[in-house]
C-alpha cells in the first residue's frame, strides 16, 4: 500500500488503542504466523490484543488452497526465530464459516455485548452482512 498508507493506518491504530475501553482484534480466515509477522515487521502488532485465524492444515480443507505466503508459514516449516508469530488454540478459527461463532465465544471471555461494545471492520461484503444482526 505505500508509506503514505501505512502511516495512515498506523495513525489509525493508534488512536483506536489508545482509549483504554478499546481492544482490537484480527478476525481472518488466514493463516495467524504471516499476519503476525507482517503486523509486526510494520511496527503494528502491539497494537492488537489478539491475532485469530487458521493454524495449520485446515486452511485448505475449507476456504480453499491456501495463498503462497500462508503456505511458507505452516508451523513445521517456520524456522525457530518465527515461532513466536504462531498462534494459539484460543485464537484458532476451525472453518471459513465460523466467524460469527468464534467472536461470540471470544466476547463471551469478557461478558462484551457485541451490540453495545463490539465495531466489525471486514474487507469483504459477505461477512460484513453475516454479522450485521451480531455486531455494528
Amino acid at each position: 500500500g505505500g508509506a503514505q498508507r501505512v502511516a495512515t493506518l498506523r495513525s489509525l491504530l493508534q488512536k483506536l488503542s489508545s482509549r483504554p475501553d478499546n481492544v482490537l482484534v484480527v478476525l481472518s480466515y488466514g493463516y495467524v504466523a504471516p499476519i503476525r509477522k507482517c503486523l509486526h515487521d510494520l511496527g503494528m502488532l502491539s497494537f492488537f490484543s489478539d491475532v485469530c485465524g487458521k493454524l495449520d492444515e485446515d486452511y485448505a480443507s475449507d476456504c480453499g488452497p491456501p495463498l503462497y505466503y500462508d503456505q511458507e508459514f505452516s508451523r513445521d516449516q517456520l524456522p525457530s526465530d518465527l515461532q513466536a508469530f504462531y498462534g494459539c488454540e484460543e485464537s484458532h478459527i476451525r472453518t471459513c464459516q465460523d466467524k460469527e461463532a468464534f467472536l461470540k465465544q471470544y466476547l463471551a471471555r469478557w461478558d462484551a455485548k457485541p451490540q453495545d461494545e463490539v465495531m466489525y471492520v471486514d474487507d469483504h461484503h459477505i461477512d460484513c452482512n453475516r454479522m450485521a444482526t451480531f455486531v455494528n
